[in-house]
């Protein structure tokens, strides 16, 4: 049996890298443009400080 599930195979990292975030607030920027649903914003599981920043940057709060 194959196991798609990657959360074992290396811890997260605490952090993502200043590109992970400026693309993500592209994107997140985009998405909301196009679609009137709300739009939440998730980076990794730690990396609470990169989530809420791209949710500012796009003004999603």
């Amino acid at each position: 049996m194959i196991s798609l599930n990657k959360f074992r195979d290396v811890p997260f990292s605490k952090t993502v890298e200043k590109i992970t975030v400026a693309v993500m607030s592209v994107v997140a920027k985009a998405v909301r443009k196009e679609v009137s649903l709300p739009l939440g914003i998730n980076v990794l599981r730690n990396d609470g400080i990169a989530a809420y920043s791209i949710a500012y940057a796009v003004k999603l709060g």
